[in-house]
């Protein structure tokens, strides 16, 4: 909860980054073209790039960062604080606009209050939230081993041109089409959660206890010459005798042995397993609640007498 507080205040960082870039790329062009370059690719591309070095500034050293989805929770709290600034900065600009058309201040602070604070308060929340978590969920992929710096430089791209898009559609006085932006961007920000939370690997419930065969083809040449191979999922031992241990940083479950396959979740490290079948380097490994996933058995840590740990051998499928 202090990390969130802190990545929330630490949003002013990223207001000011983005000022002082703004200020310092806005083009000296008129009409449609400023809108679109100005308004929209420089404005999406500056302000989502400032929220997100904010955001990897502030975790890159926090042992709470342990899950997808933390990503997408640490770089919301960026993106809500860095909402309320800029929505304050809105409402001061509403109240100077209706002072200048000699509006009483007593009118320019109702305009203010009760026109520019209810939109921004919805919309700039929504926006600023959705486009720093789809970059979030990228990174929070990519800290866990489930992703690519290709990924995140991705997700940063589709953020600032959903950013752009809003903000040039607003510029060009068409609202229908930025609202339905922001929208898709919300939608899509679910969708994502979703997806984070799924691979959570403090949800064990959500692993499959007992994942399908693994299908026979090209994918897996010598499934069927290896020892450890048998039609159909394994059975699962009546008592759970653990002999090996998720390494410290924890391995993704798959539903099938194939990392192309579901992913159903995240094994913390340490946490002890036992392997019920072998498909060469891949291992079914069960966890003492009864759930398991095929798992990289390579990366698994052998439980030896007196508690210490050492690579599975190779007549396992570890080589």
């Amino acid at each position: 909860k202090w990390l969130v507080a802190k990545l929330y205040v630490s949003s002013i960082l990223a207001v000011a980054l983005a000022f002082l870039l703004e200020s310092a790329t806005r083009p000296r062009l008129t009409g449609a073209v400023v809108v679109i370059l100005g308004g929209g690719l420089l404005v999406g591309l500056i302000e989502e790039g400032s929220k997100f070095v904010v955001f990897v500034r502030g975790t890159r050293r926090t042992p709470h960062f342990n899950e997808p989805v933390d990503g997408m929770i640490y770089a919301s709290a960026v993106a809500l604080g860095f909402a309320a600034l800029e929505s304050f900065t809105y409402i001061l600009r509403t109240y100077d606009i209706g002072l200048a058309y000699h509006l009483s201040p007593t009118s320019a602070a109702h305009l203010a209050l009760t026109v520019t604070a209810p939109e921004r308060a919805l919309v700039g929340n929504l926006g600023h939230m959705s486009w720093a978590g789809i970059i979030g969920y990228a990174y929070g992929q990519r800290r866990c081993g489930l992703g690519t710096r290709r990924a995140v430089f991705g997700a940063y791209l589709v953020a600032a041109c959903g950013h752009g898009a809003y903000d040039a559609s607003l510029g060009l006085n068409a609202p229908a089409i930025a609202y339905a932006v922001l929208a898709a961007s919300v939608l899509w920000y679910v969708h994502l959660f979703r997806r984070a939370l799924a691979a959570s690997p403090f949800r064990h419930h959500q692993l499959r206890a007992t994942p399908g065969a693994p299908p026979r083809g090209p994918a897996f040449p010598a499934l069927g010459r290896h020892p450890g191979w048998a039609p159909g999922p394994p059975e699962v031992p009546h008592r759970f005798e653990p002999d090996f241990a998720v390494p410290p940083e924890g391995l993704p479950g798959w539903a099938q042995p194939d990392a192309t396959s579901h992913l159903v979740g995240r094994l913390p490290g340490g946490e002890p397993v036992q392997v019920v079948q072998w498909l060469g380097p891949w291992a079914h490994a069960l966890t003492a609640p009864g759930w398991s996933a095929w798992v990289d058995g390579r990366r698994l840590q052998r439980l030896v007498a007196g508690g210490h740990r050492g690579p599975p051998a190779s007549s396992m499928g570890a080589s």
